[in-house]
């Protein structure tokens, strides 16, 4: 966490970007909404008798 607090907004966007978070404010009830959706992996790793394939 120190790490993210630290870095500079380009690289914390991105971040944040990649984990697919959004934040939504309720002003009227005072509260914030926070969501993370990633995205599904992108590799398939099939294992068989003979070892691993992707």
């Amino acid at each position: 966490m120190k790490n993210l607090r630290a870095a500079d907004g380009t690289d914390k966007n991105n971040v944040y970007r990649q984990l697919g978070l959004t934040m939504t404010c309720d002003h009227e009830k005072r509260v914030v909404v926070t969501e993370v959706q990633p995205p599904p992996p992108v590799g398939v790793m099939v294992v068989s008798g003979g070892g691993h394939t992707r």
